[in-house]
């Protein structure tokens, strides 16, 4: 038996999503949530809708580049969109302690 949680992260490295950006972390990158998986989206503002690339994965939260703004409405119903409503039933909504923040 592994002593790993699995907290079943919905994305993978690599892995292209649209999401909205909902808050800002302590360090100033945005935050987005998929089914309660916090993401972090260095030089977002909240309100922004990006399409970002999953760099790195933690077992509480990832890591995001941008790859693509929606800044004329462009994203459309073909791009899965991840908003905060989805995410009600996720326990996991904590931001990460300031310790290993970028670990």
């Amino acid at each position: 038996m592994s002593d790993e949680i699995d907290f079943n992260q919905p994305v993978d490295e690599g892995d292209e999503v649209v999401v909205d950006i909902e808050d800002v972390g302590s360090k100033g990158d945005g935050i987005a949530r998929i089914k309660g998986f916090v993401i972090f989206v260095p030089e977002t503002d909240i309100g922004e809708t990006v399409r970002v690339e999953v760099e790195n994965i933690g077992s509480k939260f990832a890591f995001a580049k941008v790859i693509e703004r929606d800044v004329d409405g462009e994203f459309g119903p073909d791009d899965e969109v991840f908003e905060s409503e989805q995410d009600e039933d996720n326990e996991f909504e904590e931001e990460p302690e300031e310790k290993g923040y970028y670990d």
